[in-house]
């Protein structure tokens, strides 16, 4: 069976998640110049409004657009009935939704566990049972896009409670790529490294004070590494367009996959290496490890 692609958005209903920053909102940006009919949500009402109100200067089109927490089936169900009710069954969803807590396993309290499962994890979830059974029932080629993360493709220290949900979103979809096939809908997996959002400029890190000198010139460095959010969303568009399946926007992680996967033993070096690392920066800030 030949594999279903989009390859272009012209006049196609696309949904966007996270639409009001990051990589959500250039991921909206950049569809509006494709010529992509818009429906985008996020939590943030007025920074959402300012995405909407950009990409109608750009495309000439007026976004459906919803401001809700994707924590919530019924507003992500009712989102999905009004995208659709509007504009049609989408051809495309980018899942973009999401965020984000580091922290070793005896410093995370269980409501930062709950509360990742509940939006990474679950967000996932009500995204897919709100718009991927109409998409199978309108018997055209589709794209189902989720974020998920580099810490969903390996192990990065103190992120324990955030790669059990984005390995899970990459479970989803590993799942969903087979058994979606027949019904001409592609599913592809997004794991951004370092990217510069404000998810990422104000991580948040359970036990330590993130203002503290040591911990700054070690955001500062990660930083380094960061890709623009217009690249990382132009990387995800494009990848889909191009059938590929995990859609990586940086170069330093699709390196560390290789290394996990064909060389375990230089893989396991550098992750514990790193390991050590954070246990240096935050005893310079003071925390007890």
């Amino acid at each position: 069976m030949a594999k279903a692609r989009i390859t272009d958005f012209q006049g196609r209903t696309c949904v966007v998640t996270g639409a009001a920053s990051g990589i959500g909102r250039a991921a909206a940006l950049d569809l509006a110049a494709r010529g992509a009919r818009l429906a985008l949500c996020d939590r943030e009402a007025g920074a959402l409004e300012s995405t909407a109100q950009r990409c109608r200067e750009i495309s000439g089109s007026a976004p459906v657009v919803a401001a809700f927490d994707i924590t919530s089936f019924e507003e992500t169900k009712a989102f999905a009935d009004e995208t659709i009710a509007e504009l049609g069954v989408p051809s495309a969803v980018f899942h973009v939704a999401g965020t984000s807590k580091w922290g070793a396993v005896d410093k995370m309290v269980h409501e930062d566990w709950k509360l990742l499962v509940d939006v990474n994890l679950m967000g996932t979830v009500h995204v897919v049972e709100s718009f991927v059974p109409p998409m199978m029932k309108a018997a055209r080629p589709g794209a189902l896009a989720m974020v998920s993360s580099a810490a969903g493709l390996i192990g990065m220290p103190w992120h324990g409670a955030y790669s059990a949900t984005k390995f899970g979103v990459r479970g989803i979809a590993e799942v969903l790529r087979f058994d979606l096939e027949s019904k001409r809908i592609s599913v592809h997996i997004v794991t951004p490294g370092a990217v510069d959002t404000p998810l990422v400029n104000k991580i948040q890190i359970s036990g330590v004070d993130t203002s503290d000198p040591a911990v700054a010139e070690a955001q500062a460095r990660f930083s380094k590494h960061a890709v623009t959010p217009e690249v990382a969303a132009k990387k995800m568009i494009d990848g889909v367009t191009k059938g590929k399946y995990i859609i990586q926007t940086s170069r330093d992680i699709a390196l560390a996959f290789a290394a996990q996967r064909y060389f375990p033993p230089a893989y396991n070096l550098a992750m514990r290496g790193l390991n050590r690392y954070l246990l240096s920066v935050a005893k310079k800030a003071g925390v007890e490890v």
